[in-house]
């Protein structure tokens, strides 16, 4: 009998042109995305329908259940993420903001947040209970995944560019920051008006090429570069006290990419990309 109603589901999905499906964490329910909008409960005992989700005006991407499986969010090519009540089928919020296809959404481990990904070149953080988006990132995303210890502050993401990048959400007198936290690959600088306060292990010709994209900030330079701060401090201690001709006016306190210092530094691991919505 259970092979058989998985057949009758497996017709149903052909027959619907189900795009997008997903089990509730207990497994006691599948939520289905169809072509037109609109999205099939089903009980995964029976397999009967028990109720439908309209309000999507075009094709359904991409569906998650919350933590606690009491909500289901949801995106379309509508440009939308709706947030359902997974029992009842009543609409939540819907989202404002994105100007394209979205077809990735993912909830934070705690449930508080959502994370959406459109063909616009941005992921957004949205607030379960308001709606409001509360920050974004650009870039062209492919995929997004939570880490998935419970009030987890990161998600990584899946980029065109071949990289896998780690982000960071920190919440400072209610407004909220994405930080780019690891990278996959530092080939290129893809970001810009940054903040590198208190950034570590960040060279000098990264921080001068962030300054130049209007980064602002004084980050934790590198020991590499400390050390040779306190020996030219130390040349020209030792210059006066000698009565010697100082050769500290002809050493360049601000190293080049030539110097040891430099090229033992590390390329920048942290920046701050976020911006209100």
């Amino acid at each position: 009998m259970a092979s058989l109603q998985f057949g009758e589901w497996s017709y149903l999905i052909e027959d619907a042109s189900v795009l997008s499906c997903v089990h509730s964490p207990d497994g006691k329910t599948c939520a289905a995305g169809v072509k037109d909008g609109m999205i099939s409960v089903y009980d995964t005992t029976t397999w009967t329908k028990t109720h439908t989700l309209s309000g999507h005006t075009d094709v359904v991407r991409g569906m998650v259940y919350s933590p606690s499986g009491h909500q289901i969010a949801s995106c379309s090519d509508d440009k939308t993420v709706r947030l359902w009540d997974a029992q009842t089928g009543t609409p939540g919020f819907i989202s404002s903001g994105h100007t394209d296809d979205v077809n990735i959404v993912a909830y934070s481990p705690s449930g508080h947040q959502i994370a959406s990904c459109s063909h616009d070149k941005t992921v957004r953080l949205w607030d379960v209970k308001s709606g409001q988006c509360l920050a974004f990132i650009e870039g062209s995303f492919t995929s997004i995944a939570w880490n998935t210890i419970p009030n987890s502050t990161y998600f990584v993401t899946g980029c065109e560019d071949t990289s896998v990048r780690m982000w960071q959400v920190t919440e400072e007198e209610n407004h909220f920051q994405v930080r780019l936290h690891w990278s996959s690959m530092h080939d290129a600088l893809v970001v810009s008006n940054t903040s590198i306060q208190n950034v570590q292990g960040l060279s000098r010709i990264n921080m001068r090429l962030l300054e130049q994209r209007g980064a602002v900030g004084e980050p934790i330079l590198p020991s590499s570069f400390r050390e040779a701060g306190k020996k030219l401090i130390s040349m020209a201690s030792v210059a006066s006290k000698l009565k010697l001709p100082s050769n500290h006016d002809t050493l360049d306190t601000n190293l080049t990419t030539d110097s040891p210092a430099v090229q033992s530094a590390k390329s920048v691991d942290s920046a701050d990309v976020s911006s209100l919505a």
